[in-house]
């Protein structure tokens, strides 16, 4: 499914073009739970990163 939908989902740049994808989309009227993965485990690279003062 997340194949299918990417077309769609890449050029939704703000929220409420996802909302609008998601209601003319065949998905309306299914039970959706969208979950967020909250750990902050990921590594970041910030070396050479400038940080203005």
């Amino acid at each position: 499914m997340r194949e299918a939908l990417a077309p769609a989902l890449s050029t939704a740049r703000t929220g409420m073009e996802l909302v609008a994808f998601l209601r003319a989309s065949p998905l309306v009227g299914e039970d959706l739970v969208f979950e967020r993965d909250r750990s902050v485990g990921r590594e970041a690279d910030l070396e050479g990163l400038e940080i203005p003062e």
